[in-house]
């Protein structure tokens, strides 16, 4: 059994990059993605390798230019789900795509 780990980021428009909020390791890292999994919270991604690199940053730390690309990615989809949410645009979204 592999040891759960979770790292969390946050950015802020007033922010140079997204920055590292919140490392956890073993049973805190279990409970937190088990309390957003209840929630059904989309916002979880599952990478590997990039949690490696993430973990390997200070908390409170910046990205690092290197991921800098793909946490902007993943970011610009999780605000879109956020979005899709808050403006209640599942059934728009489900129209089109089914179109």
């Amino acid at each position: 059994m592999s040891l759960k780990k979770l790292v969390g980021i946050k950015y802020e428009a007033d922010d140079g990059a997204p920055k590292i909020v919140v490392k956890q390791l073993g049973k805190y890292a279990e409970e937190i993605v088990t309390e957003r999994q209840r929630a059904s919270d989309k916002r979880l991604i599952e990478d590997r390798e990039l949690l490696d690199r993430l973990f390997q940053l200070p908390l409170y730390a910046e990205i690092s230019e290197d991921l800098f690309q793909v946490v902007a990615i993943l970011l610009v989809h999780i605000y879109g789900l956020d979005a899709i949410e808050k403006y209640d645009l599942h059934e728009s979204y489900k129209r089109d795509k089914n179109s």
